[in-house]
């Protein structure tokens, strides 16, 4: 039986919108350091494919950051592969964090929430997602590719893009991003909620809740 480590800090990341690839950027930076005896980094993706990465990326994952490894070269240890799985359900989340404290176990936990958020609610997402590649000039303005794009999948809502590395140049000079599309992504998982999942599964021993979001922390919010 694995001995508990001191902390347990899990970073639970919203990226089925235009922060999917800062998201993926805080992924690396958190493997970079990756874990140790007395401190294991576990992360919960709530992502989307994302067109080079699998279909599979879509469902709820945790990754465990290993010391010297790479996220894009590890697999997850825990997805949430069931129909319609998604986190804005609180049963969903608290099977999560349950997986979580059962194969890390520590003395004390840390939480991070990482999104948009909202007034009063996460931004965890529940509807069916597309994203393609578009192919942008480098001069336009953020509302101008919004323009350009928001009405291009009709019967889809245009969620934003975000800019995507460019694998290799193009004859047009032109900036490649990454457009996210939704449909049926309705509801969330509020504050209130999401604190009250929080307590039942860590029972007093969360040391610490990291709201890493624009709404997360406003006195609106309960």
């Amino acid at each position: 039986e694995k001995l508990p480590s001191k902390w347990t800090l899990i970073f639970l990341l919203s990226a089925k919108n235009n922060l999917f690839m800062e998201q993926l950027n805080v992924i690396r930076e958190i493997y970079s350091v990756g874990s140790s005896d007395n401190v294991n980094f576990v992360i919960i993706l709530d992502g989307i494919g994302g067109d080079k990465f699998s279909d599979l990326m879509e469902k709820p994952h945790i990754f465990f950051a290993k010391r010297k490894s790479d996220f894009l070269t590890d697999t997850h240890v825990y997805i949430l592969d069931k129909e319609k799985a998604n986190l804005t359900h609180k049963k969903d989340l608290k099977s999560m964090l349950d997986f979580v404290i059962e194969k890390f176990p520590a003395d004390n936990y840390g939480f991070f929430y990482k999104g948009h958020g909202g007034p009063g609610e996460t931004d965890l997402a529940k509807g069916i997602f597309d994203t393609k590649m578009g192919h942008v000039d480098p001069a336009w303005s953020e509302e101008e590719i919004e323009n350009q794009f928001r009405n291009n999948q009709p019967g889809w809502h245009f969620e934003g893009f975000c800019e995507y590395p460019a694998v290799q140049p193009n004859s047009k000079n032109k900036k490649p991003v990454l457009l996210i599309y939704s449909k049926e992504n309705r509801g969330s998982l509020s504050y209130a909620d999401l604190a009250e999942v929080l307590e039942d599964v860590f029972k007093g021993k969360l040391g610490f809740c990291c709201m890493d979001c624009c709404w997360g922390q406003q006195i609106e919010n309960p």
